[in-house]
């Protein structure tokens, strides 16, 4: 499933795998929507929505670990996890799988028309929700974590605490910032190869668990290794919860992961060390890897996923500094291109320049057409003059073009027949 979200954002939709994996636990709902909200094929959406939470039953019942459900940390050998006196836990990596698969069967369901089926599905994920926070959420230390059925919280925390991120689980600014300021913390998460699924200030971190005799793929088989796919949805989550700083930072900090491995060994492989270790006769699962690379391409171009407004939207530029270009994107079956200097960001849908943003860089959310013009939210840290021409995704002549002053700030801005208006957000 991680390989039909990378062939996806590389512009290659696999349809039919992407029906087929669609009821694979980990990945397999948001590689199906992924395709989906690229293409628009509601078709394809029809055809996977019967396998979607087909892994989990639908109901309020949080995962509890067991052998079945191998978590990504408890796969290593000499996880901290398996030795936390055989107690049986409640399982945060595969709960929050549960809650991103029920989301994104309800906004199936929505797209589908398919009202009774989301009814009962936003019912259950408010309950399920509810008894998530109550049971994995330590407002101590502003983390999410495995918990005992007994009660008390594991201890052991690594990159399944930032996956809730994805859903509707983090509901609340406070438990927004206390999970950012956790993730950003260079001494547990924030690693030259974030964010590792054992926290870096575990004992175990980083500690090979075989005798160099003994094991044939290193990289496996260190505790703490982080995982590109784990990676990618704590990415998803902060761009879904509005984090676009963090966002922004996590990008970047992929890139250069990527960079470093790829130059070392022309490939990325699917756990990723600190210190770019790798065993050649080990699994080159590159298409795990290939995601973190092209988060760096999603920083500078992509859609947006998630929200109540589930019209096709775009999200494009940034805040840093330099030159930046993306295209040949095909995004609702147009060709789409932007690019970002130090002084501008533009936007050229199907080969017409639709966004022109002069005086300085800056990041666009959720840009989309309306009935009568466009709607969209900027931030920007000086003064712009924007260029508009609408429409941008449907065929209509002639264009409208609206050209406007807009102070440093961030902003809503919404067009409506040749009119424009801006409001402080």
């Amino acid at each position: 499933a991680e390989g039909v979200i990378a062939a996806a954002l590389a512009g290659e939709i696999d349809r039919d795998r992407a029906v087929l994996l669609a009821g694979e636990p980990a990945f397999g709902a948001l590689a199906l929507w992924t395709a989906f909200i690229r293409s628009r094929d509601k078709a394809l959406l029809e055809d996977g929505y019967d396998k979607l939470c087909e892994a989990f039953k639908i109901d309020d019942g949080l995962i509890v670990s067991d052998s079945i459900r191998n978590e990504i940390a408890y796969k290593q050998t000499g996880s901290p996890l398996k030795i936390l006196g055989g107690e049986p836990v409640y399982a945060l990596e595969f709960s929050t799988y549960k809650l991103l698969a029920m989301e994104i069967k309800s906004m199936a369901a929505a797209v589908l028309n398919k009202i009774e089926d989301k009814r009962k599905l936003d019912n259950i994920i408010k309950a399920y929700v509810k008894s998530f926070n109550e049971c994995f959420y330590d407002e101590r230390l502003g983390l999410y974590m495995d918990r005992y059925l007994s009660g008390g919280f594991t201890g052991v925390y690594g990159a399944a605490s930032f996956l809730p991120l994805i859903t509707s689980a983090v509901n609340s600014i406070d438990v927004l910032d206390a999970l950012l300021l956790n993730l950003q913390d260079t001494e547990k998460f924030w690693t030259k190869a974030p964010v590792p699924t054992v926290s870096a200030d575990h004992p175990a971190y980083g500690k090979p668990v075989f005798d160099k005799l003994s094991y044939t793929a290193p990289y496996m088989d260190f505790t703490g290794s982080a995982v590109p796919g784990i990676d990618y949805i704590i990415y998803q989550g902060l761009v879904s919860k509005g984090a676009d700083t963090a966002a922004a930072a996590f990008a970047r900090a992929m890139a250069n992961v990527y960079s470093a491995y790829f130059t070392r060994y022309g490939f990325v492989p699917d756990r990723l060390l600190p210190n770019y270790k790798i065993d050649p006769k080990g699994s080159r699962n590159s298409l795990s890897g290939n995601l973190i690379g092209l988060i760096g391409v999603q920083e500078i171009l992509d859609t947006e996923y998630f929200g109540t407004d589930l019209k096709p939207a775009l999200r494009f530029g940034t805040k840093a500094g330099g030159r930046h270009s993306v295209f040949g994107v095909t995004l609702f079956g147009k060709s789409i291109q932007t690019e970002v200097t130090d002084e501008s960001v533009s936007l050229n849908v199907s080969g017409k320049r639709v966004f022109e943003a002069i005086g300085a860089p800056c990041k666009v959310r959720r840009f989309r057409e309306t009935e009568k013009g466009l709607d969209f939210y900027i931030c920007c840290e000086k003064s712009l003059t924007l260029t508009l021409t609408y429409p941008v995704f449907t065929t209509a002549a002639p264009d409208r073009v609206l050209r406007f002053n807009l102070p440093a700030g961030h902003f809503r801005i919404a067009v409506s027949d040749g009119d424009f208006t801006y409001t402080a957000v």
